[in-house]
């Protein structure tokens, strides 16, 4: 239905891309050696044996960043921050949640570490991604009560790491944030825990690194660039990190690959869907009715309808993402 339908068909192919990428990011195997080469506890340590020390199955969830809702008991009476992936579906406006949060033992098996992985398309331009890493690494610090450790036993805070992902940089990057302990005067007698809180930020270029002694960008290149064809991305994945390729992942790969190549078509147009939706919102500024828009877009009510609502939803800001969240879920409505 012309270029309305095209916009909202790009918009889905974006979302479905973003769904398929973390559902992607939760399998064990990947989760495994993201660790042993971003978590100091398991540096040099066989991906394998990492894999068997993840507890329970990442999955679909609800644990939200804000106060009070992240150690919220879920209905069976497990803790959501167990082992969960909870972006799998749109958020709800206004609330944050945590992409992907599970628990990991230490080889030890004495104590775990509590890991919450987040995948961005884009750096932010309105604040930076480690400020927010920051709060995410501290919100599971202190989520902890009563969950981890009651009353005043603060020594029972388990170590946190917050590992970020940005696609679509200039280059790849690498850097962590952690605590340090700095003796002033005299030598502290706190010596073991003062790296309780770690932020991970990982900036990944828009071309596979070919330099394969950077094992943890090539395994994310492999993983989730839309430039890497799938025969490609299969022998990275299996001759270079010797991850079997099967089933749910096998497909997965596929369609993240299929998806790409739609968003790489698609992105070809970008300038003209937005030029349309800049031309929408000047016509609702100016109190036009659905029936004169469409008319003059030469387009039919029902095929303008999804973007009208969404661009009256996202009043008087006008926020391109908003608008473009309201038309996915217009195309894809969350079932009861």
């Amino acid at each position: 239905m012309g270029e309305i339908q095209n916009l909202i068909e790009n918009v889905s192919i974006e979302a479905q891309y973003d769904k398929n990428a973390k559902a992607l990011l939760v399998q064990k195997p990947f989760l495994a050696n993201i660790l042993i080469r971003t978590v100091e506890e398991f540096q040099g340590a066989d991906p394998g044996e990492v894999e068997r020390l993840i507890e329970g199955e990442p999955r679909v969830s609800e644990v939200q960043v804000e106060p009070g809702f992240t150690n919220k008991n879920a209905p069976d009476g497990a803790h959501e921050i167990m082992g969960r992936n909870t972006e799998n579906s749109i958020r709800r406006e206004g609330v944050r949640y945590f992409d992907v949060l599970f628990d990991v033992r230490t080889k030890d098996g004495l104590a775990k570490v509590i890991v919450n992985m987040e995948a961005q398309k884009a750096k932010p331009s309105g604040y930076d991604l480690e400020m927010r890493g920051i709060f995410y690494a501290a919100r599971l610090i202190s989520s902890q009560l009563e969950r981890e450790f009651t009353g005043k036993n603060y020594n029972g805070i388990q170590k946190v790491y917050s590992i970020w992902i940005c696609m679509n940089c200039q280059e790849n990057t690498f850097n962590r944030i952690h605590l340090a302990n700095e003796d002033i005067l005299g030598q502290s007698r706190w010596k073991d825990m003062y790296d309780v809180m770690n932020v991970g930020i990982i900036c990944l270029a828009k071309t596979l690194d070919l330099d394969r002694s950077h094992e943890l960008h090539r395994l994310l290149g492999a993983m989730f660039l839309p430039t890497v064809s799938i025969q490609d991305k299969e022998e990275i994945i299996e001759k270079e990190f010797r991850i079997e390729l099967e089933g749910e992942r096998k497909e997965l790969i596929g369609t993240m690959c299929n998806l790409g190549e739609g968003i790489k078509e698609e992105a070809l147009n970008e300038g003209e869907y937005r030029k349309l939706m800049e031309l929408i919102i000047k016509k609702i500024k100016k109190n036009k009715s659905l029936l004169q828009i469409a008319d003059e877009l030469e387009e039919t009510e029902e095929a303008i309808f999804p973007l009208y609502k969404a661009v009256i939803d996202a009043a008087p800001e006008y926020d391109m993402d908003k608008i473009c969240e309201k038309i996915y879920l217009k195309r894809n409505p969350v079932k009861p």
